[in-house]
């Protein structure tokens, strides 16, 4: 589980959503993940993400997870499904994902 909140104090005007902040807290949540994989052999299938701002809705779909729902509160909620993006057309990813997604297709096979 994560929650994805950058203090005004440590944002940089002209970034835009991909803050300093934001791209260290997934770049290191990404290689926690490889970790987990190259070293325990662990992977995961799914990430799910609960969209309650204009900026955290487009943080999920950069991220390439579509929307799938909303919670009860009425906020969106997205999904990004790594089985079928592995097999599926290729749009940018981040570089720590694709890292991943590489990691996790040596373990398939």
């Amino acid at each position: 589980m994560m929650s994805i909140a950058i203090d005004g104090r440590y944002r940089r005007w002209g970034d835009g959503i991909f803050q300093q902040a934001y791209v260290q807290l997934i770049t290191g949540f990404l290689g926690k993940l490889a970790y987990y994989a190259n070293h325990h052999g662990v992977y995961v299938t799914h990430f799910l993400a609960t969209a309650w701002t204009p900026a955290g809705h487009r943080i999920c779909e950069s991220f390439g997870m579509a929307e799938i729902g909303k919670d009860k509160f009425g906020d969106s909620i997205f999904e990004l499904d790594l089985g079928s993006w592995r097999r599926g057309p290729k749009a940018k990813l981040m570089p720590e994902l694709k890292k991943l997604l590489k990691i996790y297709d040596k373990m398939q096979s």
